[in-house]
């Protein structure tokens, strides 16, 4: 009796605002989050790579890998631009369990996609009442016989209004600074990309450090809603560390030679 009150309490208004305010600054998402209304599924904001680079991405399709079924989706992959713009929306029906889709590009720079889905039979989504967060893999590679390299997404749960304007279930917290798990080297190119889940403004503090651990740089940056920032860098700051009111500021970094003979991307 005593775990199911414990139980309603920490599922009323009340238990989730204490529990706000007990972990404010560990809670990705608002404490009232608005859900979106005309679909089920909500989406972390991908990296798209910039022209040079063909970039897919691993489309799962949850109600068929939960189910065990061949149940038919509309996966929509939804393109922004570096401004958290909406700029175009490709739409594929399928009943395959991981779907691999090629992604256009949109300039000659990186960009920001969602990736959502919709059941085609609406009963699929209300007998499960889930919400499904698509935490995809994104993959990159040079040319048809180069490896793919895939990541997963960052922090998100995004998805788009019937004004097909980009909605967001992310806020912005106090400051935490992120320092990344690598040591970087010279002669190589790194392309830091950072993109902003939440609707406002997010302003960004990169500070660089030598191998002896002295600060070399410190530069401030402003990324719009739903956009990127991307930071360059050919290795003479060994150790970099990102500030910014995210929960976890991690930037995708896409790492190469100057031939590009070597490449890789992976999470910091």
């Amino acid at each position: 009796m005593e775990n199911k009150l414990s139980t309603i309490f920490k599922r009323s208004l009340f238990g989730q605002i204490l529990n706000e305010l007990r972990n404010h600054d560990s809670i990705t998402h608002k404490v009232i989050p608005r859900y979106p209304r005309n679909s089920m599924s909500v989406s972390d904001l991908f990296i798209g790579g910039p022209e040079y680079l063909k970039t897919v991405f691993a489309a799962e399709n949850v109600l068929a890998l939960s189910t065990g079924n061949a149940v038919p989706i509309r996966h929509k992959f939804v393109y922004v631009d570096s401004d958290g713009q909406v700029v175009n929306v490709d739409e594929v029906v399928t009943s395959e369990r991981i779907y691999i889709h090629q992604l256009r590009h949109f300039g000659r720079g990186y960009f920001t996609f969602l990736h959502l889905t919709e059941a085609l039979d609406l009963d699929n989504d209300t007998n499960n009442a889930v919400y499904r967060q698509h935490r995809g893999l994104t993959g990159y590679m040079r040319n048809e016989n180069d490896l793919v390299h895939y990541v997963h997404g960052n922090i998100g749960a995004l998805y788009i209004s019937g004004r097909n304007t980009v909605k967001t279930l992310v806020k912005q917290r106090n400051k935490k600074t992120y320092t990344v798990q690598e040591n970087f080297c010279e002669g190589m190119n790194y392309d830091f990309v950072i993109g902003n889940p939440t609707a406002k403004d997010l302003q960004l503090t990169i500070k660089g450090f030598n191998t002896k651990k002295v600060l070399i740089r410190s530069m401030s940056l402003n990324i719009k809603p739903f956009g990127i920032s991307v930071f360059s860098n050919n290795g003479e700051d060994a150790i970099l560390s990102f500030t910014s009111k995210l929960p976890v500021t991690r930037p995708t970094v896409f790492e190469s030679n100057a031939n590009y003979s070597q490449f890789n991307v992976y999470h910091a």
